[in-house]
């Protein structure tokens, strides 16, 4: 049986995780794929067959706290995705996953992102830099959202993120 691919997601509330999965899901090179939505907090945005592109994805809701071994081994039992989608509670550090959470062995991290909203940044980092040290700890990309090359210095945001 192939790997099945996990895509880990985390970032503020509002920071458009949902969005961008939904953009993913609605793609054609995975058009063929079973796709599981583990999200882990719910937002202003809803995963909808329409919002998602297709009607055939399971999406499971649970709380942070929930998130462990057995529901991870009851996913893979149930459903045996070909690739997982897991959008995780900002507001919960990514270490209560990676460092606290057994997957099933044919589960691979194919990348772990961070969704920062450009608009918010600047006063979110200034008040809150503990929790995105955290999230950079913990991921492979961050993906500035809602950014506006008129408002927001995006060399100054790079900087932020590698500092």
């Amino acid at each position: 049986m192939k790997d099945c691919l996990v895509y880990f997601f985390t970032g503020f509330l509002d920071s458009g995780k949902t969005s961008f999965i939904c953009s993913w899901t609605s793609e054609d090179n995975i058009s063929d794929k079973k796709i599981v939505i583990l999200a882990t907090e719910e937002g202003e945005e809803e995963y909808t067959p329409e919002s998602m592109g297709r009607d055939d994805i399971t999406v499971l809701t649970v709380e942070p706290d929930e998130v462990d071994k057995a529901l991870m081994s009851d996913i893979e039992k149930r459903y045996k995705p070909d690739i997982l989608f897991m959008e995780w509670n900002g507001s919960v550090s990514p270490s209560e996953f990676f460092e606290k959470v057994d997957v099933p062995r044919r589960w691979a991290l194919a990348a772990a992102l961070v969704i920062v909203d450009a608009s918010t940044y600047s006063e979110y980092y200034r008040n809150m830099q503990t929790i995105f040290a955290d999230y950079y700890r913990y991921c492979d990309n961050v993906i500035f959202n809602r950014v506006d090359p008129e408002v927001n210095n995006i060399p100054k945001l790079r900087g932020s993120v590698k500092s």
